[in-house]
């Protein structure tokens, strides 16, 4: 039974490999304009304290245009952004990614008026996970 998702995230399974996964999703994310702040590979950092983890990588990205705008309306949201793409690969290889929805940040740092634009990025990211 698939475990059960902290309320705001979503799941899709990649039809590809844990790294073409990676390099598919890095590369769309630049094709629509968004920045690449920095990627995290946990598992390897797992790996230099002498521990395990199945490959683990989180993907930091966003627009500062757009983030900026949503910062200056709350400043703890900014504790939440950039936006983030979690990848992982599971024991029998399969690949899953996890996208923490913007509008529920929105919705959690009280911006309703802000949702309507949140669920915009949110649709083109489910897409952009969803064709890549």
């Amino acid at each position: 039974m698939p475990e059960s998702l902290p309320e705001g995230i979503v799941r899709y399974s990649s039809p590809y490999k844990f790294l073409d996964t990676i390099l598919r999703l890095k590369s769309a994310l630049m094709t629509e304009g968004f920045w690449l702040f920095a990627t995290y590979d946990h598992s390897q950092a797992a790996k230099e304290v002498g521990l395990e983890l199945p490959p683990t990588v989180v993907i930091v990205f966003g627009n500062p245009l757009a983030g900026t705008e949503l910062m200056l309306q709350s400043s703890t949201l900014a504790i939440d952004l950039p936006s983030k793409l979690l990848i992982r690969q599971n024991l029998d290889k399969t690949v899953d990614v996890f996208f923490h929805r913007l509008s529920h940040l929105c919705q959690y740092h009280k911006l309703t008026d802000m949702i309507p634009k949140a669920e915009a990025f949110d649709e083109r990211i489910i897409a952009l996970i969803q064709n890549m």
